[in-house]
Protein backbone atom coordinates (compact mmCIF):
# COMPACT_ATOMS: atom_id res chain seq x y z
CA UNK A 1 0.00 0.00 0.00
CA UNK A 2 2.80 2.22 0.75
CA UNK A 3 4.44 1.96 -2.38
CA UNK A 4 1.43 2.30 -4.27
CA UNK A 5 0.40 5.71 -2.87
CA UNK A 6 4.31 6.54 -3.07
CA UNK A 7 4.19 6.41 -6.95
CA UNK A 8 0.76 7.88 -6.92
CA UNK A 9 2.07 11.11 -5.36
CA UNK A 10 4.87 11.15 -8.03
CA UNK A 11 2.47 10.15 -11.04
CA UNK A 12 0.09 12.97 -9.69
CA UNK A 13 1.88 15.46 -7.97
CA UNK A 14 -0.47 15.55 -4.89
CA UNK A 15 0.01 13.92 -2.11
CA UNK A 16 -2.25 10.68 -1.81
CA UNK A 17 -1.79 9.22 1.60
CA UNK A 18 -2.82 5.28 2.86
CA UNK A 19 -5.07 5.22 6.56
CA UNK A 20 -4.04 2.23 8.33
CA UNK A 21 -7.77 1.22 9.85
CA UNK A 22 -7.92 -2.91 9.44
CA UNK A 23 -11.52 -3.53 10.14
CA UNK A 24 -11.74 -5.14 14.19
CA UNK A 25 -8.02 -4.59 14.84
CA UNK A 26 -8.88 -2.37 17.73
CA UNK A 27 -11.74 -2.95 20.00
CA UNK A 28 -11.81 0.94 20.55
CA UNK A 29 -14.03 2.72 17.51
CA UNK A 30 -12.40 6.12 18.25
CA UNK A 31 -9.49 4.72 17.13
CA UNK A 32 -10.08 5.66 13.66
CA UNK A 33 -9.67 9.21 14.50
CA UNK A 34 -5.50 8.57 15.82
CA UNK A 35 -5.29 6.39 12.18
CA UNK A 36 -6.24 9.56 10.42
CA UNK A 37 -4.09 11.66 12.22
CA UNK A 38 -1.04 9.59 11.80
CA UNK A 39 -1.90 9.56 8.11
CA UNK A 40 -1.87 13.38 8.23
CA UNK A 41 1.33 14.21 10.68
CA UNK A 42 3.36 11.26 8.97
CA UNK A 43 2.10 12.73 4.90
CA UNK A 44 0.79 15.66 5.07
CA UNK A 45 2.52 17.94 7.77
CA UNK A 46 5.64 19.42 6.88
CA UNK A 47 8.24 21.09 9.24
CA UNK A 48 7.73 25.02 10.03
CA UNK A 49 9.39 27.43 8.28
CA UNK A 50 8.12 30.32 10.85
CA UNK A 51 6.03 30.18 13.84
CA UNK A 52 2.85 32.08 13.39
CA UNK A 53 0.03 33.72 15.97
CA UNK A 54 -2.11 31.01 15.10
CA UNK A 55 -3.32 27.72 17.18
CA UNK A 56 -4.82 25.13 15.64
CA UNK A 57 -8.26 24.00 17.15
CA UNK A 58 -8.75 20.00 16.25
CA UNK A 59 -12.65 20.37 15.58
CA UNK A 60 -15.19 18.26 14.35
CA UNK A 61 -17.58 20.91 12.39
CA UNK A 62 -19.81 23.50 13.66
CA UNK A 63 -20.01 27.37 14.97
CA UNK A 64 -16.81 29.54 15.49
CA UNK A 65 -16.61 30.16 19.35
CA UNK A 66 -12.71 30.62 19.39
CA UNK A 67 -11.60 33.83 16.98
CA UNK A 68 -13.05 36.28 19.13
CA UNK A 69 -11.76 35.09 22.05
CA UNK A 70 -8.18 34.08 20.87
CA UNK A 71 -8.35 37.33 18.91
CA UNK A 72 -8.73 39.23 22.30
CA UNK A 73 -4.93 37.78 23.30
CA UNK A 74 -3.58 38.51 19.40
CA UNK A 75 -4.17 35.22 18.11
CA UNK A 76 -5.84 33.47 15.40
CA UNK A 77 -8.26 30.03 15.00
CA UNK A 78 -7.50 27.82 12.54
CA UNK A 79 -9.70 24.85 12.73
CA UNK A 80 -8.91 21.55 11.88
CA UNK A 81 -9.32 18.99 9.82
CA UNK A 82 -12.73 19.40 8.89
CA UNK A 83 -12.90 21.47 5.40
CA UNK A 84 -9.82 22.00 5.46
CA UNK A 85 -7.49 22.02 2.44
CA UNK A 86 -3.62 20.18 2.49
CA UNK A 87 -1.82 23.88 1.42
CA UNK A 88 -3.45 24.43 5.54
CA UNK A 89 -2.47 20.85 7.06
CA UNK A 90 1.25 21.57 5.68
CA UNK A 91 1.58 24.46 7.72
CA UNK A 92 -0.16 23.10 11.15
CA UNK A 93 3.61 22.60 12.53
CA UNK A 94 3.91 26.75 12.65
CA UNK A 95 1.20 26.71 15.46
CA UNK A 96 1.62 28.62 18.43
CA UNK A 97 -0.45 26.54 19.82
CA UNK A 98 -3.07 23.12 19.79
CA UNK A 99 -5.99 22.69 21.28
CA UNK A 100 -8.96 19.85 20.75
CA UNK A 101 -12.56 20.54 21.48
CA UNK A 102 -12.79 16.63 22.23
CA UNK A 103 -9.63 14.41 23.93
CA UNK A 104 -11.13 11.33 22.14
CA UNK A 105 -10.48 13.55 18.82
CA UNK A 106 -7.49 15.07 19.30
CA UNK A 107 -4.90 14.10 21.46
CA UNK A 108 -3.56 11.85 19.41
CA UNK A 109 -2.61 14.84 16.55
CA UNK A 110 -1.53 17.24 19.43
CA UNK A 111 0.50 14.93 21.21
CA UNK A 112 2.04 14.18 17.66
CA UNK A 113 2.56 18.14 16.66
CA UNK A 114 4.20 18.77 20.30
CA UNK A 115 6.59 15.69 19.84
CA UNK A 116 7.31 16.16 16.15
CA UNK A 117 7.22 19.54 16.01
CA UNK A 118 7.85 21.48 19.36
CA UNK A 119 3.37 22.96 19.10
CA UNK A 120 2.77 22.78 22.91
CA UNK A 121 -0.81 21.33 23.42
CA UNK A 122 -2.94 22.80 25.89
CA UNK A 123 -3.70 19.89 28.68
CA UNK A 124 -6.47 21.13 30.96
CA UNK A 125 -10.12 19.83 31.15
CA UNK A 126 -12.50 20.75 28.00
CA UNK A 127 -13.95 24.19 28.39
CA UNK A 128 -17.45 23.62 30.16
CA UNK A 129 -18.36 24.77 33.13
CA UNK A 130 -16.89 27.57 35.29
CA UNK A 131 -14.14 25.35 36.81
CA UNK A 132 -13.19 23.73 33.23
CA UNK A 133 -13.31 26.95 31.57
CA UNK A 134 -11.35 28.29 33.91
CA UNK A 135 -8.92 25.77 34.10
CA UNK A 136 -8.60 25.40 29.69
CA UNK A 137 -8.27 29.63 29.86
CA UNK A 138 -5.49 29.70 32.34
CA UNK A 139 -3.41 26.78 30.66
CA UNK A 140 -3.77 28.49 27.37
CA UNK A 141 -2.57 31.42 29.12
CA UNK A 142 0.32 30.24 30.59
CA UNK A 143 1.22 28.69 27.31
CA UNK A 144 0.80 31.56 25.12
CA UNK A 145 2.59 33.92 27.61
CA UNK A 146 -0.62 35.60 28.05
CA UNK A 147 -1.61 35.29 31.94
CA UNK A 148 -2.19 38.38 32.53
CA UNK A 149 -4.82 38.95 29.73
CA UNK A 150 -6.16 35.55 30.38
CA UNK A 151 -7.58 36.76 33.75
CA UNK A 152 -8.85 39.50 32.65
CA UNK A 153 -11.12 38.03 30.30
CA UNK A 154 -11.73 35.25 33.29
CA UNK A 155 -13.08 38.19 34.95
CA UNK A 156 -15.39 39.89 32.45
CA UNK A 157 -17.02 37.04 30.81
CA UNK A 158 -17.57 35.51 34.42
CA UNK A 159 -19.64 39.16 35.12
CA UNK A 160 -20.98 39.09 31.81
CA UNK A 161 -22.67 35.43 31.91
CA UNK A 162 -23.76 34.87 35.70
CA UNK A 163 -26.73 37.06 35.85
CA UNK A 164 -27.43 34.36 32.69
CA UNK A 165 -26.87 31.11 34.06
CA UNK A 166 -28.68 32.32 37.65
CA UNK A 167 -31.93 32.46 35.34
CA UNK A 168 -31.08 29.27 33.91
CA UNK A 169 -30.87 27.41 37.04
CA UNK A 170 -33.94 29.16 38.59
CA UNK A 171 -35.62 27.45 35.43
CA UNK A 172 -34.25 24.16 35.59
CA UNK A 173 -34.16 23.35 39.48
CA UNK A 174 -35.52 20.22 40.74
CA UNK A 175 -34.96 18.58 36.93
CA UNK A 176 -33.12 15.39 36.30
CA UNK A 177 -31.64 13.81 33.26
CA UNK A 178 -29.74 10.92 32.07
CA UNK A 179 -26.59 11.17 29.96
CA UNK A 180 -25.45 8.63 26.95
CA UNK A 181 -22.34 9.99 24.69
CA UNK A 182 -19.20 8.88 23.44
CA UNK A 183 -16.59 9.66 26.45
CA UNK A 184 -15.46 13.16 25.97
CA UNK A 185 -18.26 14.84 25.50
CA UNK A 186 -20.20 12.83 27.83
CA UNK A 187 -18.28 14.16 30.56
CA UNK A 188 -18.27 17.57 29.56
CA UNK A 189 -22.23 17.50 29.27
CA UNK A 190 -22.46 15.82 32.94
CA UNK A 191 -20.39 19.35 34.23
CA UNK A 192 -22.48 21.46 32.16
CA UNK A 193 -25.80 20.22 33.16
CA UNK A 194 -24.23 20.27 36.89
CA UNK A 195 -23.44 23.58 36.14
CA UNK A 196 -26.87 24.31 35.26
CA UNK A 197 -28.29 23.22 38.37
CA UNK A 198 -29.70 19.83 37.01
CA UNK A 199 -29.61 16.31 38.85
CA UNK A 200 -27.11 13.68 36.65
CA UNK A 201 -29.26 10.56 37.26
CA UNK A 202 -26.89 8.82 35.66
CA UNK A 203 -24.81 8.21 32.41
CA UNK A 204 -23.82 5.67 30.03
CA UNK A 205 -20.61 6.32 28.24
CA UNK A 206 -19.95 4.51 24.88
CA UNK A 207 -16.36 3.98 26.52
CA UNK A 208 -13.89 5.33 28.42
CA UNK A 209 -9.30 5.51 28.48
CA UNK A 210 -8.10 6.91 31.42
CA UNK A 211 -4.81 7.52 29.66
CA UNK A 212 -4.36 10.23 26.95
CA UNK A 213 -2.03 10.22 24.49
CA UNK A 214 -0.41 13.39 26.18
CA UNK A 215 0.20 11.19 29.21
CA UNK A 216 -1.11 14.44 31.03
CA UNK A 217 -3.86 13.46 33.63
CA UNK A 218 -4.90 17.32 33.54
CA UNK A 219 -7.16 16.10 30.18
CA UNK A 220 -8.93 13.23 32.07
CA UNK A 221 -12.66 15.05 31.91
CA UNK A 222 -13.94 12.55 34.12
CA UNK A 223 -11.52 12.94 37.10
CA UNK A 224 -12.12 16.21 37.02
CA UNK A 225 -15.90 15.83 37.01
CA UNK A 226 -15.58 14.30 39.55
CA UNK A 227 -13.03 16.36 41.75
CA UNK A 228 -15.35 19.16 40.64
CA UNK A 229 -18.70 18.38 41.57
CA UNK A 230 -18.75 15.06 42.88
CA UNK A 231 -19.41 11.52 42.43
CA UNK A 232 -21.74 10.15 39.40
CA UNK A 233 -23.95 7.88 40.40
CA UNK A 234 -25.05 5.21 37.96
CA UNK A 235 -22.29 5.63 35.66
CA UNK A 236 -21.73 2.52 33.44
CA UNK A 237 -19.36 2.24 30.23
CA UNK A 238 -21.24 0.44 27.50
CA UNK A 239 -19.79 -0.61 23.63
CA UNK A 240 -22.31 1.62 22.36
CA UNK A 241 -24.91 -1.48 22.27
CA UNK A 242 -28.84 -1.69 22.28
CA UNK A 243 -29.15 -3.56 24.52
CA UNK A 244 -26.55 -2.60 26.87
CA UNK A 245 -28.19 0.73 26.84
CA UNK A 246 -31.78 -0.60 27.41
CA UNK A 247 -30.92 -2.47 30.08
CA UNK A 248 -28.76 -0.10 31.83
CA UNK A 249 -31.63 2.22 31.77
CA UNK A 250 -34.22 -0.27 32.84
CA UNK A 251 -31.81 -1.18 36.27
CA UNK A 252 -31.51 2.35 36.53
CA UNK A 253 -35.29 3.14 36.40
CA UNK A 254 -35.96 0.34 38.25
CA UNK A 255 -33.62 1.61 41.25
CA UNK A 256 -34.60 5.28 41.01
CA UNK A 257 -38.21 3.82 41.73
CA UNK A 258 -37.12 1.89 44.77
CA UNK A 259 -35.33 4.77 46.28
CA UNK A 260 -38.32 7.00 45.76
CA UNK A 261 -40.46 4.55 47.35
CA UNK A 262 -38.28 4.08 49.98
CA UNK A 263 -38.01 8.25 50.71
CA UNK A 264 -41.30 8.43 50.83
CA UNK A 265 -42.05 5.75 53.43
CA UNK A 266 -39.78 7.50 55.83
CA UNK A 267 -41.32 10.65 55.42
CA UNK A 268 -44.48 8.73 56.00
Amino acid sequence: MESVTDNMTKELGIPVVVCYCEGFKSKIWTSGFDSAYHSIVRKIVKPPEKKTKKVNIINFWGSDIFSELLAKIGYEADYIVPFSTVKQLEKISEAAASIQICPTLGTYLGAALEQIYGVPEIKAPMAYGIEGTDAWLRELGKVLGKETEVEEIIRTEKERIFPQLEEYRAKLKGKTCYITAGAAHGHALIALLRELGLEVQGAAIFHHDPVYDNGDAGSDMLDHDVKTYGDIQNYNVCNKQAYELVNIKKRNLIKNRYCREKAQMRLG
